[in-house]
């Protein structure tokens, strides 16, 4: 049997401005690690592994025109990675096509992991209850 949580957050103006950073981010390393292994692919024929990405992610945060992807947590960032890695690899199995991540009412490209946080907002996602720091409610969904 899976477990899961849905939540439904109610933040506050600066955790708001703060999540569509963080989601912001998350959409911007995806379509851009996936411009950078397609250019990769029709130039070597050979696309970017996950390690690759990471390494090459590491360098664009230190470049000056990027230094704003330090205000997310690295995690996420590398979440979207490992995404992009398996829509590659469903790709080559003839299962799927990578396509542009883009904006979305009904979901984000992110996602929030056991204890992760921002420092910036006070809001934690626990393993269980609600969000500490946040106001919401919170929904057990069991499949």
């Amino acid at each position: 049997m899976l477990t899961a949580y849905r939540y439904r957050l109610y933040p506050k103006a600066d955790q708001r401005i703060m999540l569509a950073k963080h989601f912001g981010s998350c959409r911007f390393v995806w379509n851009h690690f996936l411009d950078l292994t397609n250019r990769r692919y029709t130039e070597t024929g050979k696309g970017s592994s996950y390690k690759q990405m990471c390494a090459d992610l590491t360098k664009l945060k230190k470049e000056d025109n990027y230094k704003w992807l330090k205000e997310v947590n690295s995690q996420s960032l590398q979440h979207s990675l490992m995404h992009l890695e398996t829509a590659y690899k469903r790709f080559f199995k003839k299962l799927a096509e990578p396509r542009s991540s883009r904006e979305s009412t009904t979901g984000s490209p992110s996602q929030y992991h056991r204890g992760s946080g921002s420092r910036t907002t006070n809001c934690s996602f626990p393993t269980s209850g609600n969000p500490s720091g946040c106001s919401g409610t919170g929904n057990m969904v069991v499949n």
